[in-house]
């Protein structure tokens, strides 16, 4: 009998101590709205390792451009992205660092960017090549541009398609 109101009780406190932490305060979450700019699977070669990084201004986008196509004018970036305006929206450039293999690209899941918080949470499936997969062995870098708008946040959090946070980044300060 001691056993088993032993065991209520403990069961009791625990209820009492999950319900108490669930209703912590909620932070707000608002849906954002985003979309793919520009995909590739040879992005640029200087960057190694998974990373994200805003991109508030045309002087980024060709500098990122710059070491892909040598051309520091900006006259080589992708068409899709020649008339990017910066008014109200930057781009967020996730890359997933070198490659050995083909078959790796990210994609944006529809519905899946929100601001909680002073964060941009966005969730992207990282493809990858099933392990007996028949691939091309060629080094590439394959990133995504996502357009977001420029306000609302200042954290960037990057998840996979199973909620695991794969890269981090800032928003920094609009600059002239």
């Amino acid at each position: 009998m001691r056993t088993c109101l032993a065991f209520w009780g403990l069961l009791t406190v625990m209820a009492a101590l999950f319900s108490c932490s669930a209703a912590g305060p909620q932070q707000d979450s608002k849906a954002l709205a985003a979309r793919t700019v520009y995909q590739s699977s040879t992005c640029s070669p200087n960057i190694q390792e998974p990373c994200a990084r805003w991109i508030q201004n045309r002087r980024e986008l060709a500098a990122l451009f710059a070491a892909k196509r040598r051309s520091p004018d900006g006259r080589g970036l992708p068409a899709a992205l020649r008339d990017f305006s910066f008014a109200d929206a930057g781009l967020l450039l996730v890359h997933m660092g070198r490659k050995s293999t083909s078959g790796y690209s990210l994609e944006l899941l529809p519905q899946s960017v929100r601001r909680t918080g002073h964060t941009a949470v966005i969730n992207l499936k990282w493809n990858a090549p099933a392990a007996d997969a028949m691939v091309a062995q060629v080094i590439t870098h394959p990133c995504i541009l996502i357009r977001l708008p420029k306000n609302g946040f200042s954290g960037i959090r990057v998840l996979d398609s199973r909620g695991r946070i794969r890269v981090r980044a800032e928003r920094p300060a609009e600059s002239n």
